[in-house]
């Protein structure tokens, strides 16, 4: 026996909502770190440079962890 379409349409909208919703996060999370990748993981090192960076205005491609291809 078929199931009918109007029992399916309430999954069918969690789904939908919950891709919204992640785009929407992953969205925000990219623009609040201004389109670079989340930093996981970050050690002491890191910690220092980032504040070395902030510090004196100048931001390295080494303290991002961005590559230019050389």
């Amino acid at each position: 026996m078929p199931v009918p379409f109007e029992a399916l349409l309430p999954y069918a909208i969690m789904i939908g909502m919950f891709g919204i919703s992640g785009t929407g996060l992953a969205v925000i999370k990219n623009y609040q770190n201004e389109g670079k990748r989340p930093r996981y993981s970050v050690d002491q090192w890191d910690r220092q440079s980032m504040i070395q960076s902030s510090e004196t205005g100048r931001v390295n491609n080494a303290d991002l962890g961005i590559s230019d291809g050389t």
